[in-house]
């Protein structure tokens, strides 16, 4: 079943493993990194190695279909007989309860039973290896800690296999992080095979070199500049353990037209720039970004109103220790500035509850904005969700001033996090909304007027947003207008013709489109103002798939059967009892839920309809 490409991605994966316990497949997207990795995990069970499959729960299908426990008739495997164990990248960190991958009792779990790890979509551990504190006293590792503890340091000698296509999403660091998870966080431990002295330092050097040579003022560099500065070990790293292979490289090295036929071509993305509002009644992003910042948002700053003489009871730093830690920078910063010798510098001040306080209100902030940015819908959603905590906690200070009685009433400080649907999908944000710790605060021991007098103020700003924002429905939403008229053209004027599913000469022009949001506020707006529009005017079948909501005009409203019936002849469907051979979907609507290892490519034509990532 393997191109010739893929066997030699193969035999230099095992070859890497059986060297230095492990292995990064970061071929380029579609290339078939899951087959590679089948044929990597076949050689070592034929061993008598024993498996572990880790993957994002959305990528379930993916693996479950070759299990020879699941009796899987879309399994072109069978004879094969795979008996790997698979886990979800969400299973780690989890010490009761059981896998929504194959019911495992997670609880009587022998993590560390394992010979090969096997991760799908390895970019989601980039992150460092972290233990928290929780609010009980107790110790929560996070996931790569996990995984890093108690499975490939624990127990038998664990190989390693990688696989992503994205391995350095920010900087070198990514990299970094995941080549520890091959090397048990030993940073010389490839210096027997490659005199490498530190894996770490190795990259930092490189990632330092490529920030120089990328600088702006750096107008005339060239690739060639960028080689001769970075360092041999990086090069050698990086040809030890990782496999990456480009469609450009698969073209210029093999027969790979004759082999598996032409590559699409990519044409180049066309960037649109609408307004919010088709009567231009509303804010620019210019002014509403000046005024949401210009925001004191109090509600998420209970810690600024502690009377001063009750701050060390939570821990706050009072005026005079932020007035001293302020002069202490202000004199080392002078010190730096004049050349003169810095003295040691003395410990930080700890990090507080306000500084906490600070941090998430600045992240709530820029939160606005992206939804904003999203869409109209999205922001008023926030604005309104907002005013009803101001409101909620409004009553509970008036209901306590007036009591008197309920004298321990408590204010929990982390009532203010975004609701789950507003926190942007990505894994790396969880940790972030997570700074610090929660505190609960005693309404008692607040200055009550002071922040009710701010909470006023907020309120009616916001409240001001809210009523803005509502104005502007759908037939006013300048965004929505641009995505129709993009949906309608590409349906009328088509770029490609697509071939039957059912294989059987015929087929029809291609109308397919995705639109890719990252809200799921977004997501349902954009399904429920098109859904009669597709229907009537485009004759054609709508869905929406985002998180654990599913909707369609056709078939199943079941995540998997959506995304099978949108791309009926890249899933299979001709194989599937119990399918619909006849009928299709055109338009899918979705959040980053199908943002990893989904083969969607009968659709020819991708709407980013917001770009709050690092593209």
């Amino acid at each position: 079943m393997l191109y010739e490409f893929q066997k030699d991605g193969v035999k230099g994966a095992i070859n890497k493993v059986l060297k230095h316990n492990g292995c990064i497949i970061a071929d380029s997207v579609g290339l078939g990194k899951t087959f590679e990795a089948l044929a990597v995990i076949r050689y070592f069970e034929l061993l008598n190695y024993r498996v572990l499959v880790l993957c994002p729960k959305k990528l379930e299908q993916n693996w479950t279909i070759y299990q020879s426990s699941k009796g899987n008739n879309l399994n072109p495997f069978s004879k094969d007989k795979f008996n790997y164990t698979l886990l979800f990248h969400t299973d780690l960190g989890r010490e009761k309860g059981k896998s929504l991958a194959d019911g495992i009792d997670l609880e009587n779990f022998n993590w560390g039973a394992y010979d090969l790890i096997v991760i799908d979509e390895s970019h989601n551990f980039r992150g460092n290896p972290m233990d928290k504190i929780k609010d009980d006293g107790s110790v929560r590792m996070n996931r790569p800690k996990w995984l890093m503890e108690k499975i490939i340091k624990l127990g038998v000698q664990t190989k390693v296999l990688l696989l992503s296509a994205t391995p350095v999403n920010n900087n070198l660091r990514d990299l970094r992080n995941q080549i520890h998870l091959i090397t048990e966080g030993k940073n010389d431990a490839l210096f027997e095979s490659t005199q490498i002295k530190d894996i770490a330092a190795s990259l930092k050097n490189a990632q330092t070199n490529f920030t120089n040579w990328a600088d702006k003022k750096n107008e005339n560099r060239t690739v060639k500049q960028l080689i001769e500065k970075l360092d041999t070990s990086f090069f050698k790293l990086l040809d030890e353990l990782t496999i990456a292979r480009s469609r450009k490289h698969i073209k210029n090295f093999y027969k790979a037209e004759a082999e598996v036929g032409k590559f699409p071509e990519r044409l180049k993305p066309i960037s649109v720039y609408p307004d919010i509002d088709l009567e231009d009644q509303f804010f620019s992003y210019d002014i509403l970004n000046k005024k949401i910042l210009d925001y004191k948002l109090s509600v998420f700053n209970p810690s600024k109103y502690v009377m001063e003489e009750l701050k060390g009871k939570y821990g706050i730093k009072t005026k005079a220790e932020k007035a001293k830690e302020k002069q202490e920078k202000a004199e080392r910063k002078r010190k730096k500035t004049k050349g003169e010798t810095e003295e040691p510098k003395t410990k930080e001040l700890y990090f507080d509850q306000s500084d906490r306080e600070h941090f998430l209100i600045g992240m709530m902030k820029v939160n606005f904005l992206k939804r904003l940015e999203s869409s109209i819908e999205s922001f008023e959603i926030s604005m309104y969700r907002t005013i009803e905590k101001i409101k909620s906690l409004e009553k509970n200070i008036k209901d306590f001033q007036q009591l008197k009685t309920a004298a321990d009433t408590e204010y929990l400080a982390a009532d203010f996090e975004p609701e789950e649907d507003e926190k942007e999908e990505n894994e790396e944000d969880e940790d972030a909304w997570e700074v610090g710790k929660k505190l609960k605060f005693k309404l008692r021991d607040l200055n009550l007027d002071d922040w009710l007098r701010d909470l006023k103020k907020d309120k009616e700003a916001l409240y001001d947003l809210y009523l803005r924002a509502k104005d502007i429905d759908a037939a006013r939403d300048a965004k929505l207008f641009d995505l129709k008229n993009l949906i309608e053209k590409k349906i009328k004027q088509p770029l490609n013709f697509s071939p039957s599913p059912l294989g059987d000469g015929r087929g029809e022009v291609n109308k397919k489109v995705i639109v890719f949001t990252a809200f799921a506020d977004t997501a349902n707006y954009l399904y429920n103002e098109l859904l009669s529009w597709a229907k009537d005017t485009l004759q054609v079948n709508i869905a929406l798939v985002a998180g654990s909501v599913s909707k369609t005009t056709f078939g199943k409203a079941e995540y998997s059967n959506i995304l099978t019936n949108f791309s009926p002849i890249a899933k299979n469907r001709a194989k599937m009892k119990g399918m619909p051979q006849q009928g299709t979907i055109d338009i899918l609507i979705a959040t980053d839920c199908i943002s990893e290892g989904q083969n969607l490519q009968d659709c020819d034509y991708l709407v980013n309809y917001d770009i709050h990532w690092n593209p």
